[in-house]
């Protein structure tokens, strides 16, 4: 079992450009450096905490966030994920954050859209892209 790590977590596809450039920006724009810690889902440590929060490794399509609250983990999936992490983010990304009144049900199926041709819109990799850039902030 996965021991609960300091902070949020953020669990990304490591072959995805798109999810690859998104953790770039995150890392150019955060508020607090060093605050969220990074798993490709396609390391062990990922797939060992997806499997404790229920999620199949094999099968995820999508980023996926954990954060501690209280004495349980807040786990947050597709669009939902993406709007939490705006919270560790400087203006003007934090701004994002508004879209948070508009429901799961709507931005939902445009995040699953978007996930679903993720690879042929903006690439596939061999290895995670940006594994140097996160070191010391992996699981």
């Amino acid at each position: 079992m996965v021991e609960r790590t300091d902070g949020p977590v953020l669990i990304f596809d490591g072959e995805c450009a798109l999810c690859s450039r998104s953790v770039r920006l995150m890392l150019r724009w955060e508020r607090k450096p060093g605050v969220v810690r990074f798993a490709p889902m396609q390391s062990p440590p990922a797939r060992e905490l997806l499997r404790a929060h229920n999620f199949n490794p094999d099968a995820m399509t999508s980023v996926v966030l954990i954060e501690q609250r209280d004495e349980r983990d807040a786990v947050s999936v597709r669009s939902r994920a993406v709007l939490r992490l705006m919270r560790y983010l400087r203006a003007p990304w934090r701004w994002g954050r508004v879209l948070g009144v508009v429901p799961a049900w709507f931005l939902d199926p445009l995040y699953r859209m978007l996930a679903k041709h993720r690879y042929a819109i903006f690439g596939k990799a061999d290895r995670c892209a940006i594994d140097e850039r996160i070191a010391g902030r992996t699981l």
